[in-house]
């Protein structure tokens, strides 16, 4: 998948390439739009490692579509490796797609080591990163369940833009738990029009209480509404 949007100087533009590996390791090389190559891409996509890089190019895209190509070699040590591949595909305009700044896929959510509860009351803390190479945009929080006294960023966080790379922390504080019962924090992350959703549950002991490790968390994400159907091979 390949989109392009302007430079922010008028000269040109920037694509952002999204690779994915059915077989094999293979080194990225560069994107060709309408004859111009990209700047050189530095990437290596593997079946369990894609790849997903913004580049420089002098290409200038007037409308919508335009026929691209993405040029990558083989690294694993398999009996073709050098092969050079030429992946045919499509570039749309970013604009056509809303943008991939608000894409809720470039997000990961884990559970902080101090999350605990002790004597019935407690806290969760959620860990928001983006894992991709552009701003992520829009992003909102929420987070309820049956024990959750208020939820709240913290570190003075708002939420908005997660930078690449970066991250932001959520607090849920709890109350009122029960020795043996289950604790239940349901959280959703949005960003765009694509959310993500991640259950935290934890049983509490005969003291009510719930060590840093013993949380389990269940994710699901709605992909980004990005036209897929862009990225088949053309003739």
């Amino acid at each position: 998948m390949v989109t392009w949007q302007r430079a922010d100087d008028g000269d040109g533009g920037e694509l952002s390439v999204n690779v994915e590996s059915d077989e094999g390791t293979w080194e990225v090389e560069e994107a060709v739009v309408g004859g111009e190559p990209s700047a050189p891409i530095d990437a290596r996509v593997s079946p369990d490692s894609p790849a997903h890089v913004t580049v420089a190019t002098p290409y200038t895209l007037d409308g919508d579509v335009a026929k691209a190509f993405v040029r990558a070699h083989r690294v694993d040590g398999g009996s073709t490796e050098g092969e050079v591949r030429q992946i045919n595909t499509l570039v749309v305009h970013e604009s056509t797609v809303d943008g991939d700044s608000d894409r809720v896929d470039d997000l990961t959510v884990a559970v902080e080591p101090e999350s605990r509860v002790e004597r019935g009351f407690g806290s969760v803390f959620l860990s928001v990163s983006n894992d991709g190479s552009r701003a992520v945009r829009g992003v909102t929080i929420n987070a309820d369940g049956p024990h959750v006294e208020k939820a709240m960023y913290a570190d003075g966080d708002d939420g908005e833009t997660v930078a690449p790379e970066s991250s932001i922390r959520y607090l849920v504080d709890l109350e009122g738990v029960d020795p043996g019962e289950e604790v239940v924090v349901n959280a959703e992350i949005a960003a765009g029009e694509a959310t993500t959703r991640a259950t935290v549950t934890a049983n509490a002991d005969d003291e009510a209480a719930v060590a840093s490790d013993d949380w389990t968390l269940d994710v699901e994400t709605d992909e980004s509404r990005l036209p897929s159907r862009l990225s088949t091979q053309y003739e």
